[in-house]
């Protein structure tokens, strides 16, 4: 009898044993768990938050130089008014949007209308993307008064990498960078209008919320190559004004926790 119970207090201390150490390791395991993804979501955020920054170089990407070029101040604004399609896995999102510009006709010549071969030019493009299509809506020149407006709709597609890794709780900002076509930061530099542009509120993504408020920076964007033009030394890089809209988009599921 007494044997017995020796026996049966051995076999429960072993079935405490293992028990403990079952909670012990869960809890460890969800304690490394949470601590790489609490980790990951702040390496995430940081490298987001570089795509933000006016001064800041992209991730991985050529940063600016000689950052002080005196180009002309050139307004423009964006009225984002529909996402067509957000193809997480294929890096790539297509939106339609408003754009418009505001300028002194008497310091720039904007929309080339001097020069025969920008005539019949956009003046702007998608950097990463392809214009699909782009209507002029509006354009005013008064050159008495000395002011210029035009205001296009555009359809692009913009193919741009989305970090997943902290799926389904992932965040993401949805970049729209324009610049001149052919006027560099040394001529132009866009300043936001940061009071007329505004996001539809008819834009839906399914799957995520999309934040009402955006952001608007200007950023210099530096070409690691002069491209072959002899006006500059093979050494030289090239910076463009870049007019950047960032929208934030979060997955259903996302938590408050790393926002």
């Amino acid at each position: 009898m007494t044997q017995l119970m020796r026996q049966s207090n051995h076999s429960t201390n072993i079935l405490w044993g293992i028990l403990l150490f079952l909670v012990v390791s869960g809890l460890l395991n969800i304690y490394l768990l949470t601590n790489h993804v609490y980790n990951l979501a702040n390496e995430v955020k940081a490298h987001r938050e570089d795509y933000m920054s006016p001064t800041l170089p992209d991730p991985n990407r050529t940063a600016a130089v000689n950052n002080n070029e005196k180009g002309v101040k050139v307004l423009a604004g964006i009225y984002l008014d529909r996402v067509e399609e957000l193809d997480i896995k294929q890096s790539k999102w297509t939106y339609e949007f408003y754009l418009w510009f505001k300028w002194k006709p008497s310091e720039i010549d904007l929309l080339g209308e001097k020069h025969e071969k920008f005539q019949n030019e956009l003046p702007f493009n998608i950097v990463n993307g392809e214009i699909v299509n782009a209507d002029l809506i509006e354009k005013h020149i008064d050159q008495a008064k000395n002011s210029g407006y035009i205001q296009y709709q555009v359809k692009a597609k913009t193919t741009q990498f989305f970090d997943v890794r902290l799926f389904p709780i992932d965040e993401h900002y949805l970049i729209v960078p324009i610049e001149h076509k052919w006027l560099d930061r040394g001529d132009v530099i866009f300043v936001p209008d940061t009071v007329e542009s505004k996001l539809s509120s008819r834009v839906m993504i399914p799957g995520y919320k999309i934040a009402k408020s955006i952001k608007l920076i200007e950023k210099a964007h530096a070409y690691q190559s002069a491209r072959g033009n002899p006006k500059f030394s093979s050494t030289d890089m090239e910076n463009f004004s870049q007019f950047r809209a960032l929208y934030c988009c979060n997955c259903n599921l996302h938590c408050s926790i790393f926002t």
